[in-house]
């Protein structure tokens, strides 16, 4: 490596370290710069192992990671510095994935004249993974995710929001009582969330994805647009547990949803529970509250443009001449239950912060051939 070329000053302290560090002596001995070198790789391998966390289950700040991948990598480093770096790889990771996809795409051409020309194709995909196995026989489980062979990779697994008390307007989650076998046998409301339990309640991943593109041309017009779809995922809104809050913040900002829809007098049939300063009832706690669906159909593309007539443009000198106007991501169609921006911005696993939405452009243009 030339160090020379590095812009930052402060990578150039690594070498002058390096040559600082006493090298092997001729008893053998491992060399602290050997050691130096190897804590750096585990390290980096710490703070793999926990982006790749952070990833699954969202919430962990950069600080956390590289203090705690840093604490873990150091651990690491002192369990197994006898053992090749490869080997202690394979213990870390060590697990099994099964994917299975099926993907298709169909053209068809309605129409295919000496004026008129129209092709059609939908494109679909729908894809399944499924644990086969872990490091160890535990779960990897957090609040709202679970990772366990058997199930999707992006598993929701939660309490279960029961709604508003119409009397009181008091959040209430459900107990779901089983017997032996797992078998849910009854359900019973509450208003306190530590005694509600957690449940199964789907998956990130869609069940079904694809697009469908349009070409049409019809006597010097053309028109095309592209569409993109999702089907059967679901989105949980983690960033929803503050914007929406109901006075446990006191006076910060809430949303109009929650204006619209709060519990104000007994008897409303209400979607948001009664909002009251320095609320201490858990009611913005995770739970499927913030479980929405991810279905969406997404205009990403659609332009229109017209082709001037070749007599007329050969007058002028010109080949040819074409007028359009084009917009990308003109509107996203979502689930009735969705609060967002757009689902087809969030990651695979499903967890909805601040996402930007993706910007609507439009654009006007002319070209001409010489």
């Amino acid at each position: 490596l030339q160090y020379e070329k590095i812009p930052s000053q402060r990578l150039r302290i690594i070498p002058r370290i390096l040559h600082m560090l006493p090298k092997k002596r001729n008893g053998g001995e491992t060399s602290m710069r050997t050691r130096f070198y190897e804590l750096c790789w585990f390290f980096l391998l710490g703070y793999f192992t926990y982006s790749l966390m952070e990833i699954l289950f969202r919430g962990y700040t950069h600080w956390t990671m590289a203090v705690t991948g840093g604490i873990t990598a150091a651990a690491l480093y002192l369990l197994h510095r006898s053992a090749p770096a490869h080997t202690l790889l394979l213990q870390c990771l060590c697990g099994a994935l099964l994917i299975t996809a099926i993907e298709f795409s169909v053209g068809v051409t309605p129409v295919r004249t000496d004026k008129v020309d129209w092709t059609l194709t939908f494109v679909g995909s729908a894809n399944k993974n499924e644990i086969k196995k872990l490091s160890t026989d535990l779960p990897i489980e957090s609040s709202i995710t679970i990772v366990e062979p058997g199930r999707d990779i992006y598993t929701w697994k939660m309490k279960e929001w029961a709604g508003v008390d119409p009397d009181t307007g008091s959040p209430m989650w459900w107990i779901v009582n089983r017997d032996k076998n797992g078998k849910e046998i009854s359900r019973e409301k509450t208003t306190n969330y530590n005694k509600a339990t957690k449940e199964y309640v789907g998956k990130a991943s869609p069940k079904f994805q694809g697009g469908l593109t349009s070409s049409l041309n019809l006597y010097g017009f053309d028109f095309s647009f592209q569409l993109n779809y999702s089907l059967g995922s679901k989105i949980f809104g983690d960033n929803l547990r503050y914007d929406e809050q109901t006075g446990a913040a006191g006076v910060q900002n809430t949303t109009r949803y929650v204006y619209e829809n709060r519990w104000q007098k007994p008897g409303d049939e209400a979607l948001v529970p009664r909002f009251v300063f320095g609320d201490k009832s858990g009611a913005n706690s995770a739970s499927t509250r913030y479980l929405m669906k991810g279905d969406y159909l997404k205009i990403r593309n659609i332009t229109l443009g017209y082709t001037l007539p070749k007599d007329l443009v050969q007058r002028i000198h010109l080949n040819n001449v074409r007028i359009y106007v084009s917009s990308d991501n003109l509107h996203t169609f979502v689930a009735k239950d969705f609060r967002g921006f757009d689902p087809s911005g969030i990651a695979p696993n499903g967890v909805q912060w601040w996402n930007y939405p993706t910007p609507r452009n439009v654009m006007f243009g002319l070209n001409i051939g010489f």
